[in-house]
Order: structure tokens, then sequence, then C-alpha cells
């Protein structure tokens, strides 16, 4: 039987060398398959390194690719991918790309974490002490469903938790702080434990614990108008946000619906002006008080609603 061989290629990049592998193998169905998956990782890797390991979607999309080529030769061969004797250079092009992929994609994670803690969502905001904390409680309270979650890093957590259905909102750090030690987040969440030098009881702690986890999620609802609520940035370095965008609080799209424009009113049983926030979707709009910093909801029946804590 005719035999294949040709050379499996990874190109130099910032951190690694240039590498060349050889794959040699028969003229089988079974061996040509296998042929063809290498030169599709081959091909996706080199996608990967043009766009300056920047994707990081199509980090998943080659793990995948690998995995389904294992899975693949143990299911042909009925051996597992490590002793693949006659193949030797092949495992160790995979073994390269695995390793590659892994650094680079932690170096990419890290250099925009910073950036992603105070523009992100809410579930990106959280510390990741605070959520290898959240997989150790998930890992005691339902071992069957999360034993196979890895300790990694803080993204990949969150995003095998997320493929798992739980949702990582206010409602979800509520029933977290419930079950654990409220005094391991009070820094992280600006939470002063100590009134007068005495420190308060746990349960009112988690209160005000919960207090900041909504009032943190309001600030990180993102609205049709981008015009961000980052509280922790003075005003000058939010105006500068706003007009790198494209426009400043002047200057808002034409195009944009009334109900959608960032505007004042005064209420009675509030302290002072308000400022309003219309999500668009036709529901519930946000509002937060100028002067006392509450937040609230106004329902879609106009009515006002502020959040209850238990104090």
């Amino acid at each position: 039987m005719s035999s294949i061989g040709f050379c499996l290629k990874i190109l130099s990049d910032d951190i690694y060398d240039y590498r060349c592998y050889t794959f040699k193998g028969t003229n089988s169905a079974q061996s040509r398959e296998v042929a063809k998956r290498l030169k599709e990782i081959e091909k996706e890797y080199e996608f990967i390194r043009k766009h300056n390991f920047n994707i990081v979607n199509e980090f998943e999309k080659i793990n995948d690719m690998i995995n389904s080529l294992k899975s693949y030769v143990k299911s042909v061969y009925n051996f597992y991918w490590y002793e693949i004797r006659p193949h030797a250079d092949v495992c160790k092009f995979i073994e390269e790309i695995e390793h590659r992929i892994k650094v680079h994609k932690g170096d990419r994670l890290l250099s925009i974490r910073s950036f992603k803690r105070v523009l992100g969502n809410f579930e990106e905001s959280i510390s990741p002490k605070m959520i290898h904390k959240i997989l150790t409680w998930l890992k005691k309270k339902n071992p069957l469903s999360f034993r196979c979650v890895k300790r990694g890093m803080k993204e990949e957590i969150i995003s095998d938790i997320k493929k798992k259905g739980i949702k990582l909102d206010a409602d979800f750090l509520c029933k977290f702080i419930d079950e654990n030690n409220p005094m391991e987040y009070v820094k992280e969440w600006n939470v002063r434990p100590y009134v007068n030098g005495k420190r308060m009881k746990n349960n009112k702690i988690r209160s005000l614990l919960k207090k900041s986890f909504y009032e943190r999620q309001v600030n990180s609802i993102r609205f049709r108008i981008i015009s961000p609520n980052l509280g922790c940035l003075p005003k000058q370095v939010e105006d500068i946000i706003i007009s790198y965008l494209g426009f400043g609080e002047k200057e808002l799209p034409a195009s944009s619906p009334k109900n959608n424009i960032v505007s004042n009113s005064i209420r009675s049983d509030c302290c002072n002006a308000m400022t309003i926030y219309n999500s668009g979707s036709g529901a519930n709009t946000f509002y937060q008080c100028t002067q006392c910093r509450k937040y609230g909801v106004i329902k879609a029946n106009g009515r006002y609603s502020t959040p209850s804590f238990n104090m």
C-alpha cells in the first residue's frame, strides 16, 4: 500500500520560533482523514497567528478541533493519542499548538482584564478570587454537574459555569453570600464592616454586600445610548471615553428616539433631580438620584420602585 507524507508547519511569532513536523501515513481512509484534520488545525492556527492572537473565540474552535482529532484516533485505532508511537512527530505538533494557544490566550485575557473590569458587563467585574470561591461552592452543592469544570483563568471558569446554565447576576451572588463568609469580599465591593471601631454582624455586612451587588449591576447595564456610568473614575475620564466614541453629551445621534435620551426630572419623594436611563426595550426604566445616588426602577406602568435591602 502506498504511503503519504507532508510537513506540518508552525510559523514564528513574538514569543516562539518556527517549527516543522513530518506526518507519514498509509493511503488508507483512516490515515487520510487524520491527515485532513491535521491540515485543518495547521490552517486554523495560522489564521489565529495572522490576527495576532486577538480572536479569543477562535481559541475554543481550535481546541475543539484538536479534541475531535484525538477522539477520532481513539475510536478508529482503539488506543489513546499519546500512545501513537509511529506518529511521534504528529504528537509533538499537537502539543506545540496546544502550548502556544494556552500561553497566548492567557496573555491576551490578562492584558484586557483590567479594561473589562471597568468597561465590561457585571460578571466581568467580579474578581478572580470570588469566581474561584463561587466554583468551590458550586462543586460542593452539585458535585455531579460541576466536577468537570476545571480551575483556570477567571474568564474560562465563567464560560464553563454559564454553559451549565448559571447566570452570574446580583441575585445569584446574593444566594452565594448567604452561605459564605462575607468578610472575604468587603474590600472588593467597597463595604465598610466597622462602625465606631466595632465590627458589624455578618447579617448586616451581607445586607451591605447585596446592596453593592445590585448597584454595580445597574451600572453595568448596556444602554442603547453609549454614555457609560463609570462611577469609580473621575468625570473627565468619562468625558474622554464618550468623546472617543464619537460624540459628546450634546452631540447625541439624531436618529435616536426621544425616550432613549438621558434626561433629568424631579420626584417629590426623592432628594432632588434624578437621572433616567431608558433601555429602549419598552419595559422597565432605570434611574439614579443625582444626590443620594440611590437606584430604582420605573416600571412600564409608570410607577416608581426602589430596590429594598434587608438593612
